[in-house]
């Protein structure tokens, strides 16, 4: 169907029909982790040529934040990486699949797998925390602390 340069090559009008489509497929918290099929396919592949024919475009970015190289998806799916450097977890899912076929939350038909996404920002932040930590507990361990 596509590819990651077809997407970077159009990312307006791919941007409109992912957003749409989420707006549509994920109306609710539980329905974001179901299974994709077909027809979500289709209503992506019709959204997709919608806005191209309107011409439309967002007022906004979809993109959520760097994402942390060891994370479950992005170590474990390439493909979905490459997307999750331009969009949402849930937008970049929904490309993958539809370039692919490989489902990041259903691998296999009688499995499904549902990680926490970890940012990049918070695993800095506990890193930062983690040093100022240890540099107080140096400068107490100093000779100069203990007078």
């Amino acid at each position: 169907m596509f590819n990651l340069s077809d997407v970077l090559e159009n990312r307006r009008y791919f941007d409109v029909a992912v957003v749409r489509f989420a707006e549509i497929v994920f109306s609710d918290p539980v329905s974001r982790y179901c299974r994709l099929d077909v027809l979500e396919q289709k209503l992506f592949e019709a959204l997709l040529v919608d806005a191209k024919e309107t011409d439309a475009r967002l007022d906004f970015i979809p993109f959520s934040g760097e994402v942390w190289e060891l994370g479950d998806f992005y170590s474990t799916y390439p493909g979905y990486a490459q997307y999750r450097d331009f969009y949402s977890h849930n937008y970049a899912r929904v490309l993958w699949w539809l370039e692919s076929g490989e489902d990041v939350y259903h691998p296999h038909p009688r499995r499904s797998d549902f990680y926490p996404e970890i940012l990049y920002s918070s695993v800095q932040s506990r890193l930062d925390a983690r040093l100022v930590a240890l540099e107080v507990l140096d400068s107490l361990r100093s000779p100069d602390a203990a007078e």
